[in-house]
């Protein structure tokens, strides 16, 4: 038996409750269904300039080497992950926490 992947598992399956949940909230303290979009946008604003924060700080990470022939190939993944994600956010402020 893994004991480190149970772990794991049961550290991302509570962080994803406690996420949904405080999505759930955030989204009727906002206004519900009318502004999950802006919620969702916000959320991949501020995650875009925490990854970048990651790079660009002197103890971060390495700057990643990509051309643009490969930023244009994974662009379309970046776009329906953004799409999944907003739908994800607006699926909590329409329904119950367990429909999302």
């Amino acid at each position: 038996m893994d004991v480190a992947l149970l772990v794991y598992l049961t550290l991302w399956y509570v962080g994803n409750y406690y996420y949904n949940i405080f999505n759930k909230k955030a989204g009727q303290a906002s206004g519900g269904a009318e502004f999950a979009f802006t919620n969702a946008t916000v959320q991949l604003i501020v995650g875009s300039i925490y990854a970048l924060f990651l790079w660009a700080a002197p103890d971060g990470r390495k700057w990643p080497a990509i051309s643009l022939q490969q930023l244009m190939a994974i662009g379309p993944l970046g776009l329906f992950a953004a799409i999944a994600h907003a739908g994800a956010v607006y699926s909590l402020t329409a329904g119950a926490v367990s429909f999302g």
